[in-house]
Parts: C-alpha cells; sequence; structure tokens
C-alpha cells in the first residue's frame, strides 16, 4: 500500500516523524494566502521552481522551523523560497514526496513576469519531481495568475505508482461554463491511468460575487460528495483509483475555506478518512493499489 497524507500546519506535520509516510499532500497556496489584488501584490510571495533540479536547502532539514525562515525569500534564485525550501526539508526528513500549492513566478511576457497558482511535487533527495500549474483559473485567481496549458500525471520514482495532479476550481466544470458531464479533470486522469489524485485545495463556502449573507457554513458531508460527483468517471471502474485532498481551514478575507481533507476509494466509493470542515490536522490513509 501507499500511505498517502493531507497536511496541516507545521506542528501538525511533525507528529509524521515517526510514521512512515509516502506521500504529504498540502493545500493549494499553502504558504503565500489566498487573496492577491493583482500581480504586484502576489510578486513578494512567488517562487521560481524548475523541475528536474534540487532545492536549495534540501540537505538543512534541521534548520528553519518554519517557511518564513527559509534563507532565499521568494523571487530570488531557483528553488530556493520559502515553500520549495518547506516542502524539500519535510520530504527529506520523512523520506517521502510532498506536494503543496504555491504561487509561481514564469516567464517575462511584454516586460513583466508572468504568476501561476501551482502545485510542485518534491522528492526525498529534495529534487523537484513536478511543477504543475493551475488549469482551470476561479475568479480570485484571475486577479493575477495565468492559466495552466493542461493537467498533469507523472510516474513516482521509486513508488511505482502514477499519480494526477490537481488544484481546487480543475474540478469543477471549465468556467462553470462546461458542461457538467465533461468530467475534464476525471476523464483526463482516467485517460492516464493514475493510481492516485493529488488534490491542493482552497475551497471557499461562496463566490466572491454573493453577499456574505448568501454563504452557508461548509459542510464536509457535503463538499466531499460534491467532489465525488465530479470524479464519476473514476467511479466504479475496474481499477481503484483513490483521490487525496489536502484542504484549507479557517478564513482569509470574508473568505470561509470549507475543510473536509479527505482519501477516498472511487471505486466503491468510499471514504477512507477524512477531517470535519473546522479543524487544522493531519490526516494518514493506506491506499491499498
Amino acid at each position: 500500500p501507499a500511505s498517502a497524507c493531507a497536511g496541516g500546519g507545521e506542528d501538525d506535520v511533525r507528529v509524521l516523524s515517526s510514521l512512515a509516510i509516502d506521500i504529504l499532500v498540502m493545500p493549494e497556496m499553502a504558504f503565500a494566502g489566498y487573496h492577491f489584488a493583482d500581480a504586484d501584490a502576489v510578486a513578494p510571495h512567488a517562487e521560481r521552481v524548475e523541475e528536474g533540479r534540487r532545492v536549495g536547502g534540501a540537505d538543512d532539514v534541521g534548520g528553519a522551523d518554519d517557511a518564513g525562515d527559509a534563507e532565499s525569500s521568494a523571487g530570488g534564485g531557483v528553488n530556493c523560497g520559502p515553500a520549495a525550501t518547506w516542502c524539500a526539508r519535510w520530504a527529506a526528513a520523512l523520506r517521502c514526496v510532498v506536494v503543496a500549492g504555491f504561487a509561481r513566478r514564469g516567464e517575462e511576457h511584454a516586460g513583466a513576469p508572468r504568476f501561476y497558482n501551482s502545485q510542485l511535487a518534491v522528492s526525498p533527495e529534495g529534487l523537484v519531481l513536478a511543477v504543475y500549474d493551475k488549469h482551470f483559473l476561479y475568479v480570485t485567481d484571475k486577479t493575477w495568475a495565468t492559466p495552466g496549458k493542461s493537467f498533469r500525471a507523472l510516474e513516482l520514482p521509486g513508488l511505482g505508482i502514477k499519480v494526477g495532479l490537481g488544484v481546487c476550481m480543475d474540478i469543477n466544470p471549465r468556467e462553470f461554463e462546461a458542461p457538467y458531464d465533461a468530467y475534464e479533470l476525471a476523464n483526463y486522469h482516467k485517460e492516464a491511468g493514475v493510481d492516485l489524485i493529488l488534490f491542493s485545495s482552497a475551497w471557499c463556502n461562496r463566490h466572491p460575487d454573493d453577499p456574505p449573507e448568501a454563504a452557508e457554513a461548509p459542510n464536509a458531508a457535503e463538499t466531499i460528495a460534491y467532489w465525488v460527483h465530479r470524479l464519476v468517471p473514476l467511479v466504479g471502474g475496474e481499477r481503484r483509483v483513490y483521490l487525496v485532498c489536502s484542504d484549507r481551514v479557517g478564513e482569509e478575507e470574508g473568505t470561509q475555506f470549507c475543510g473536509s481533507s479527505c482519501v477516498l476509494s472511487l471505486q466503491e466509493p468510499a471514504i477512507v478518512g477524512a477531517l470535519d470542515a473546522e479543524r487544522s490536522d493531519v490526516l494518514v490513509c493506506d491506499c491499498v493499489l
């Protein structure tokens, strides 16, 4: 089995040191926050991360206690910003692959950098295995982010499994305009033949254009049921596929996040493990493949 973990904060992750973990998944934009008015606002938090290169500072496992203590700040050198450094440090400490959401500083365009709402996957050796840019942007992203070109799947070396990546809005119909049954993310990963979908999210309880009074309290059962509905092409199949979702909790600038981090076996479908809508914690589950 692969041991999959949906992570919480720094103190939550520390408790994993005595466990055998294969994959640790963190939420969307796990280190930078979620709301940015424009590209200038996100720029100080955005990191230059390149696939296929080691993270600078990956050997300093006992170093920084949190992302803010990284020697190199966001926007500095390649693969040495706080998110990449945190992921590499814990990947080395736990001897696992760490996947987390972060703000990525990309290529220059018309004299200014492009920014992406991204995921990175880091090996225990500090190698950046993948950089995935969120393909379907939510309205909150559109003030600063460029959409990624496509969904992404990859083999994880040493584990012998194939994983799909995804960030929050990716699970929805594109622009909320595509047919509901297009199931873009699910169909992509079904065709790719993945074993797990590693899903970083900051799922919120209302659209930014809706009045605050229209928001309902987050309900974990309803949130998880919706995610299952959006993955219908993978439900009831001959192969067992898991969703490993790490979703943010709490509030930021009036936005309430829905929590409900979970590991789902989609074949039945069944909940292997889940957290509630409000608690920051670490969920550890075995995925039998």
